[in-house]
Formats: C-alpha cells, sequence, structure tokens
C-alpha cells in the first residue's frame, strides 16, 4: 500500500492555526481510510469472482472486473484515497467562511428580497416536515456536535 504523508507539508503550507488543524485532520482521515482500502478490495474482488448468485449473462463481466481489480489493487489504492482526500478538502472548503463583500451597496442587493417559487418552498417545507421528527428524537447529540464543531473551528 502506498502511505503519502500529507502532514508535514500542509504544516508548511497552513496560513492558520485552523487551517493547519484542518489540513491534520484530513492527513488523518485518509490514514484510517488507507488503512482499511485493502480489506475492501479483497472483499469486493471476491465478491465479483463469486458469481453463484447472478444471473448468467452478468457472470462474465463480473469475472472480468474481479479479474482486474486483483491484478491492479495497488493502482487502485492510491487512486481511491487521492479521490477521498480531493472530496475531503472539498468539503473542508465549503466550510470556509465567505469573503466579506466588497462594498456595502453589494451586501444590500445580496439581502434585498427575491421570490421563491412554490415548488422550492414546497421542497422546503416538506424537508423540514421529514427532518422534524430526527432531530426531535437526537436533540442531545445533535447539539453536543454542534458545541464540539464551534469549538474545533
Amino acid at each position: 500500500m502506498v502511505a503519502i504523508s500529507i502532514s508535514s507539508n500542509a504544516r508548511q503550507r497552513a496560513v492558520s492555526a485552523r487551517h493547519a488543524v484542518l489540513e491534520e485532520l484530513i492527513a488523518l482521515a485518509r490514514q484510517q481510510a488507507e488503512a482499511q482500502l485493502l480489506g475492501l478490495v479483497q472483499r469486493l474482488t471476491q465478491c465479483l469472482l463469486d458469481g453463484s448468485a447472478v444471473q448468467p449473462e452478468a457472470v462474465q463481466a463480473r469475472l472480468r472486473a474481479g479479474n482486474q481489480l486483483r491484478q491492479r489493487q495497488y493502482a487502485f489504492l492510491p487512486m481511491a484515497s487521492g479521490a477521498l482526500e480531493r472530496a475531503l478538502r472539498r468539503e473542508m472548503a465549503a466550510l470556509a467562511p465567505a469573503p466579506a463583500p466588497a462594498s456595502a451597496a453589494r451586501a444590500a442587493a445580496e439581502l434585498s428580497l427575491s421570490l421563491v417559487p412554490f415548488e422550492e418552498m414546497d421542497q422546503q417545507l416538506a424537508m423540514a416536515g421529514l427532518a422534524k421528527p430526527f432531530e426531535v428524537r437526537h436533540a442531545a447529540a445533535l447539539q453536543s456536535l454542534n458545541g464540539g464543531l464551534a469549538r474545533m473551528f
């Protein structure tokens, strides 16, 4: 397995303490995932090569896919962990605070009222209705999670 250490480069490039913590979290998540990827690939290969639970026309495709994965698993592992890291970076970038608006007029324009389509309002109300029982049932866990995230950021 290819283990790529990002934390040393990340600490050098970090622009703030918060950014350094996020870089370390990304590196830690990648290391944890890499430790499990080889086992995942082996189990997936076994499932693909087991053609007993499939229709006869799909057996050949599954066997080819299983053989390809078994032969090229060491090329797959860095690609999978790299994709995981890119996804984590994308999600962390979405959590970054938005830059301040350049002028007060631009801020006022962003805050101005606009009409919302009925479908969007209906979708938001339906989602709120679906989320309410979950929120009530797990309120304590969600509050502790929010507190932990607030402390981290």
